[in-house]
């Protein structure tokens, strides 16, 4: 089965270059960093080429494409224009997923826990009311309704927050976070926002068994086990590396001008786990990244 995937140089791109290597051809597309990408079939793909996407789908003649390239973050960078946000996460979406109906291909689009509401309740289903706050999850969702009308062979993961080691040039927030708190130095950490969190090595191991279940279509919640929020994820982190809990610093997602303040969009992964396909708890990912790093 050949597999292209986009934004394989990302956080999670280069852990599912990793683990969909091992099971299928994959062509990996990456943009201005290449990452691990080198160790596999690459291209650099520039997602506001519209001409190269096509050529790219055309040429490579994919069974399946995970589109995980996207402008991600939650507040707009003053460098950042509207019209760019929108032809990465919208304008290349739909492309792509024409393309993948017209090559007979599965589309597989991560999209975000971010489109919910985040103030209807907790351990949201997928039939939970859509609210966007953000550039980023309003073109996700967008996204998601391209996608839909374009390929009628799609699934669409909602993805929750993602943490991990960073893979060569990506530096993760957990990396980060780790060491600080190993050189004694303080780390903030938000007490207001809650998600269900999944590591990229997870996501990558999980991605590639709804590629395996054909059966697998629709909207799917693409979360973990755990109902946190990130102040609960480093006391677990301190306590299973050893680390001093008073090192956290307790804070809130509204400190932070333009931040979108989402406050619960934890995720009921149920439908999902009814094909066996299941994240590991929190703690068990934790202790499986630390006995990865030197600390």
């Amino acid at each position: 089965m050949k597999v292209l995937i986009t934004g394989g140089s990302g956080l999670l791109g280069q852990y599912l270059n990793k683990t969909l290597s091992q099971k299928f051809e994959i062509l990996t597309c990456w943009n201005k960093h290449q990452g691990n990408c080198t160790n596999y079939p690459n291209l650099r793909l520039d997602l506001t080429n519209n001409d190269q996407i096509t050529g790219t789908v055309k040429e490579f003649q994919p069974d399946v494409i995970v589109h995980a390239a996207a402008f991600a973050s939650p507040i707009l960078p003053p460098e950042i224009s509207r019209a760019y946000v929108n032809q990465v996460n919208v304008t290349a979406t739909a492309l792509l997923a024409r393309l993948a109906q017209q090559v007979s291909a599965r589309m597989i689009y991560t999209s975000t826990d971010l489109v919910y509401a985040g103030y209807r309740g907790s351990m949201l289903t997928e039939s939970a009311k859509l609210v966007p706050l953000s550039l980023y999850a309003e073109t996700k969702l967008i996204g998601e309704g391209k996608v839909a009308r374009e390929c009628e062979n799609h699934v669409i993961l909602r993805t929750s927050l993602m943490y991990g080691i960073g893979l060569n040039h990506a530096v993760s927030h957990f990396t980060g976070m780790v060491k600080s708190l190993k050189e004694g130095k303080p780390v903030k950490l938000f007490t207001d926002q809650i998600r269900t969190p999944l590591s990229y090595a997870d996501a990558a191991r999980m991605i590639g068994e709804v590629i395996s279940q054909l059966e697998i279509k629709g909207i799917y919640n693409f979360g973990g086990k755990d109902r946190l929020n990130r102040f609960e994820m480093g006391e677990i982190l301190c306590k299973l590396g050893g680390f001093d809990t008073s090192l956290l610093i307790p804070s809130s997602c509204r400190d932070i001008p333009n931040y979108p303040a989402v406050e619960d969009v934890s995720l009921n992964t149920e439908k999902l786990g009814a094909h066996g396909i299941n994240a590991n708890s929190y703690e068990h990912q934790i202790k499986t990244l630390l006995s990865r790093l030197s600390y």
